[in-house]
């Protein structure tokens, strides 16, 4: 049997892992779309070691799942997230992580160790995350007040001092205002900001590859011209935006006509674009939430025998539920 990823001729033991088109990260459905004895064990377990933890915690749709119950047994990375707080007045830009709390809850946030230095021609507080704490001659080129009434902690308040006096601000700490305990819970605005990196990219392109799978013969799928996004996916081999396109507005259905994304879950689909020549993949997780569509050039300048590919489908984390995408509904 050959493995779709790495094309390696392997016995039908090395073939033991199923693969889901959807990740259980992103929700698990009542009959999930599953390759079997398609991709091997050796390929399975590299995506979960090196793109699928990633995908599913450290990006802005990993996020995205506290909103929907769906929580790890691990907390999220936060190398490609950051949070802040968007309330106005002094807490305005705080940085904030999820809380872990229980999936049936709301989702929670609380704030990292950090340090805010007061800009008087902003006159706002600016925070810093402790890793990110500039030196005292950079913050005083950039005009923050760094006496000790101008400067805010929170967090670990002996390391951040600590911190502090390695970068050459020396203060002397004469009062500290503990946090008041059992306060009323209120929806705050956070601010998310997220960085798309080739990880991210790859780990997109692989459930749209494993999609396309799916929905077509093995033989066509080992065809030489899918081998760019192939290597792209599996080896890190590659330009990453030859394969890779993001999209902000509305694309299917009732979300084009009504130029808001309401579809809740995730949307994939898979077309022919360009005369038929170039096979498009198209990925929206969580649509109706995030707002971006992924669009993963599978092939381009298609030579061969040509064969139909139209496919849809809808998935529901809230019901658990699939279902087809009718393709009169799609605008693209």
């Amino acid at each position: 049997m050959v493995c779709i990823y790495c094309l390696e001729n392997k016995s039908e033991s090395f073939f033991q892992h199923t693969e889901h088109v959807i990740p259980k990260a992103f929700g698990t459905f009542e009959q999930n779309l599953t390759l079997n004895r398609t991709v091997c064990d050796d390929c399975n377990q590299y995506f979960g070691d090196n793109i699928e933890l990633y995908l599913g915690r450290d990006s802005l749709e990993g996020i995205s799942r506290y909103h929907y119950g769906i929580r790890s047994s691990k907390e999220p990375l936060y190398k490609r997230v950051k949070m802040k707080l968007g309330i106005q007045g002094e807490l305005e830009g705080v940085h904030v992580i999820l809380k872990d709390t229980d999936a049936s809850s709301d989702p929670e946030v609380e704030a990292i160790n950090q340090v805010g230095f007061f800009h008087p021609d902003k006159q706002k507080y600016t925070y810093f995350a402790e890793d990110e704490i500039p030196d005292r001659q950079n913050l005083e080129n950039q005009g923050y007040q760094l006496n000790n009434q101008k400067i805010v902690f929170y967090g670990d308040l002996e390391l951040l001092v600590e911190i502090l006096k390695e970068k050459g601000i020396n203060i002397k700490i004469e009062k500290v205002f503990k946090e008041i305990q059992n306060k009323p819970k209120a929806l705050v605005p956070v601010f998310v900001h997220a960085r798309i990196d080739r990880t991210i990219y790859r780990g997109i392109a692989k459930i749209l590859f494993n999609y396309f799978a799916y929905n077509v013969d093995r033989y066509f799928v080992l065809k030489d011209c899918f081998n760019g996004l192939r290597k792209f996916i599996r080896y890190d081999q590659g330009e990453g935006d030859r394969y890779f396109n993001i999209k902000v507005g509305a694309f299917y259905g009732i979300d084009f006509i009504l130029q808001k994304r309401k579809i809740p879950g995730h949307v994939v689909l898979i077309n022919w674009e360009n005369n038929n020549s170039d096979l498009v993949g198209k990925l929206a997780l969580y649509n109706a939430q995030i707002g971006l569509t992924y669009l993963i050039s599978l092939c381009r300048n298609f030579r061969g025998i040509w064969i139909p590919i139209q496919h849809g489908h809808k998935f529901n984390p809230d019901n658990r539920k699939i279902q087809t995408v009718p393709y009169s509904d799609v605008i693209v």
